[in-house]
């Protein structure tokens, strides 16, 4: 399971020995707080689950802790799986430049979603035109991709929402996303 806490510190301040940052510092001090708070909603969620007699696994909780509902789908686990659907096809339908060039644009919206949401993931329902139109000013300017490189990812990102649309997995309004 694979949750980002969307903080970073240098290796050698980080003590392996205790899982928090090393020292006194205002830095070690403010990110060991937010680490100490991001393990109780860990535990929070964890407990809601227990008491909502749902079975606790990684996927269920990192649901629970990202507030994806039960019937809802996340915008990476419909990438990560048409990705792994991709690479599987290999040889066949695509060629492993395709695979890696989806592989990547997978990375490029994990990042933007920290980045923009300070999330780890996000429902698809939530994907609307701004995110793709805001996807590809943040290509250009955050990651400095040229033009013709952000219409690229964004092109492979939109195949992913016309997959959301197709499963019913999104609301409508995302159809002028595909039109561009």
């Amino acid at each position: 399971m694979d949750i980002c806490t969307n903080r970073g510190i240098k290796p050698g301040k980080w003590s392996t020995k205790h899982g928090n940052a090393a020292g006194n510092s205002e830095e070690a001090q403010s990110i060991n707080s937010y680490l100490e708070t991001f393990r109780k909603r860990i535990y929070d969620n964890f407990t809601a689950l227990v008491q909502r007699n749902i079975s606790v696994n990684t996927v269920s909780l990192r649901k629970q802790i990202l507030g994806i509902q039960d019937d809802q789908k996340s915008i990476l686990d419909v990438f990560a799986k048409h990705n792994a659907q991709v690479e599987a096809r290999v040889g066949h339908e695509y060629a492993k430049a395709t695979a890696l060039k989806f592989r990547s644009t997978l990375k490029h919206i994990r990042e933007y979603i920290a980045y923009r949401y300070k999330r780890n993931d996000l429902p698809v329902a939530e994907i609307d035109h701004s995110f793709v139109t805001e996807f590809e000013i943040y290509m250009k300017n955050i990651r400095n991709c040229n033009h013709n490189s952000a219409l690229k990812y964004v092109k492979l990102f939109r195949k992913i929402v016309r997959h959301c649309l197709a499963h019913g997995w999104s609301v409508t309004h995302l159809q002028d996303t595909n039109r561009r």
